[in-house]
């Protein structure tokens, strides 16, 4: 299952497509014990899973409008958009927004609330808040459930695209219905973004606890972080990232804990062609995935936690997160 990668793709790409969020609240509860058991049989499932959840949460700078984002192939989220000046350009910013309910064009309606202290950039206090009610916009995808955009911090200036922006998006029984499948999220992530060095950009996304799901699955990050430092100004740009997380899978029995010791380097487009992430679980035991190449990567796992790893499989980027 990649429902990890694939909703927070459409969850992140949704929110700022609309540029408005709703109600809800951050889950501040402890995250569930790492007591997944890793086996012979389960260690390139649970490595695949990490792996797909990192990849999944570097990819917010892109959607961002950052610059040219970290995608992965086929997986890059169709849905992104350069949020912040879109906003003005249609007009979404002013003083005071709604409550207006607006119908869709196939049904249902959305309701748009919020207040910013200044209708041309952003403010530290300002929130969108938007409830989707069963909209259909006649495109196959009906969206329901409410997020909130709320700014915790900002300096800078949105028409230059230089400016350091922390926001927090909640999301409250968000579902997206796509051509018959159901897709869900719900929780709450704190997103810094700072391109006030460009062409060297970076954006943080962390968060308690973020859980998706779709018709073969749920997966449930807690405790949550991803940095990525972007260098655009070599092509392909350059991105680096650090990630750590507790994880909890349908594909797999537990939970388990990740971070990237050696911290993940790409090309724009491309897996990580260097770098590792270590995946531990129940009694120590532990995965530990290198980045080979951009195509090719590496598992190493240690099934009894005394710190010598019992079996290594080479594998493909492709393989590990299919």
């Amino acid at each position: 299952m990649n429902s990890l990668h694939r909703l927070l793709a459409i969850f992140f790409g949704l929110t700022l497509l609309a540029g408005c969020g709703g109600g809800g609240g951050s889950d501040a509860s402890q995250p569930p014990p790492v007591n997944a058991v890793i086996t012979s049989a389960n260690a390139p499932a649970v490595a695949g899973e990490a792996a797909d959840s990192v990849l999944a949460t570097a990819e917010v700078d892109d959607l961002l409008g950052l610059g040219g984002g970290f995608t992965v192939s086929s997986k890059s989220s169709p849905l992104g958009t350069d949020f912040l000046k879109s906003t003005i350009e249609r007009g979404v910013f002013q003083a005071a927004i709604g409550p207006e309910t607006v119908p869709c064009t196939a049904g249902g309606s959305i309701t748009i609330s919020g207040e910013l202290a200044d209708p041309m950039t952003l403010s530290a206090g300002d929130f969108i808040s938007t409830v989707f009610d069963n909209c259909d916009e006649g495109q196959g995808v009906v969206i329901d459930g409410s997020f909130e955009f709320s700014v915790d911090a900002f300096s800078g200036d949105l028409a230059s695209g230089l400016f350091s922006l922390t926001v927090t998006l909640t999301v409250s029984n968000f579902a997206v219905t796509d051509d018959g499948d159901l897709e869900s999220v719900d929780g709450a992530v704190t997103l810094t973004l700072d391109t006030t060095a460009a062409p060297q950009n970076s954006a943080t996304l962390s968060g308690n606890t973020l859980t998706v799901s779709d018709g073969s699955g749920t997966g449930t990050l807690s405790n949550f972080s991803t940095t990525v430092s972007q260098n655009d100004g070599v092509v392909p740009a350059a991105l680096t990232f650090e990630s750590s997380a507790t994880m909890s899978s349908s594909e797999f029995e537990g939970a388990v804990s990740y971070t990237t010791p050696v911290p993940f380097q790409a090309s724009e487009g491309e897996y990580p062609f260097a770098g590792e992430l270590l995946v531990t679980g129940a009694n120590g035991a532990a995965i530990r995935l290198i980045a080979l190449d951009n195509v090719n990567c590496r598992l190493e796992v240690d099934l009894d936690g005394d710190g010598a790893f019992d079996e290594t499989v080479d594998t493909t980027w492709d393989e590990i997160t299919s």
